[in-house]
């Protein structure tokens, strides 16, 4: 309840004037996995094992030649080398999932009367707010748990294949905007339907002037 406390505090703060904030809610916490998740953990894990068993015949060797006497900095360049795809390994193994509940944490939904609002953060940028009109929103898609969870995508599913681009070995995720795994989707999603015939409706009814329609409902 506090979470979405802060999350209609930080919407509200990005309504337009007379807009009015008629859902707010959150991405399910904690983590849990995507059906991704699977094939991008397993593969994580092999780097991971690879990495270590390079760090470890590499250090071996390392101590092996320092108790010798032989070389001095040289001996450490393959234990230095290998040490990056060790922590890349453990970012495909723990980090991915521990910064996907870090993020769902602190990322925030909202449904206007006109407007669907999604606001996330970013490490780099602070926050990114996305936001889409209802009126000119495309396809919609509800996926349905038996639990009430669900997940609405707005705009053409991508596969799971294509919703990763990896930097350095790093999966970053892109897909299109969507509320993911929110409490009782299908009341969000038949609200959300609704508010788009409205304003569509209300577009049409505008004629080829908005401008001056709107004036005459202000």
């Amino acid at each position: 309840m506090a979470q979405n406390t802060e999350c209609h505090k930080q919407l509200r703060q990005e309504l337009d004037s007379g807009e009015r904030l008629l859902w707010v809610g959150q991405p399910k916490p904690g983590i849990w996995l995507r059906p991704s998740d699977g094939f991008r953990f397993a593969f994580g894990l092999v780097w991971l094992c690879f990495s270590l068993f390079w760090e470890a015949s590499a250090l071996a060797m390392a101590f092996q030649a320092k108790a010798k006497g032989q070389g001095d900095f040289v001996v450490w360049i393959f234990p230095l080398f290998g040490l990056p795809f060790v922590l890349i390994g453990l970012y495909w193994v723990v980090g991915q999932f521990w910064m996907d509940a870090w993020r769902r944490a602190r990322t925030c939904y909202g449904v206007t009367d006109r407007r669907i609002l999604i606001l996330s953060p970013s490490l780099w940028k602070g926050r990114i707010l996305k936001s889409l009109d209802l009126a000119s929103l495309g396809e919609i898609t509800l996926h349905e748990r038996g639990d009430g969870y669900g997940t609405i995508l707005f705009g053409s599913e991508m596969p799971w294949f294509t919703q990763y681009h990896y930097w350095w070995g790093i999966p970053f995720r892109y897909t299109v905007p969507q509320f993911e795994n929110i409490p009782e989707a299908r009341r969000v999603y038949n609200l959300i339907l609704r508010l788009q015939r409205e304003a569509r409706h209300a577009a049409a009814s505008s004629g080829p002037f908005p401008d001056k329609a709107f004036e005459l409902e202000a």
